[in-house]
């Protein structure tokens, strides 16, 4: 499938808001884009240290994304998931899930959530 998709779905869980900004989606594989805010960020912290993502095209079997690449910006950090498993032309739905985001306020203690920023994707 080729397309790029702009979304801008947001959910919030534990405080932490992930707005699914847009999916790029290319026969050589697919790039997620994500933005995430904490309440009270400020520039220039670096709270998110790792997020975990999976995926499923059209009921099938889950797939694990890599951890994100991450962009720290004045207003929050970007998440990047590259090299995603090429979706199928005739695809109809992607779910995202963001399973886990590692917080990094103390260094030698990192916070580790476990939430469900689930985002559902019509593809057609």
């Amino acid at each position: 499938m080729e397309k790029s998709l702009d979304l801008n779905q947001s959910e919030t869980v534990k405080e932490i808001t992930v707005t699914l900004e847009r999916i790029e989606l290319t026969s050589s594989g697919v790039t997620v884009y994500a933005f995430g805010t904490l309440p009270g960020y400020t520039s220039p912290q670096e709270p998110f240290v790792r997020a975990l993502a999976e995926y499923r095209v059209d009921g099938g079997a889950v797939r694990q994304a890599d951890s994100a690449a991450m962009q720290y910006l004045e207003n929050g950090t970007r998440f990047i998931w590259k090299r995603l498993d090429p979706i199928p032309s005739d695809a109809q739905e992607l779910i995202f899930r963001i399973s886990t985001i590692t917080l990094s306020f103390a260094p030698d203690k990192p916070d580790e959530l476990v939430g469900s920023w689930e985002f559902k994707v019509p593809l057609e």
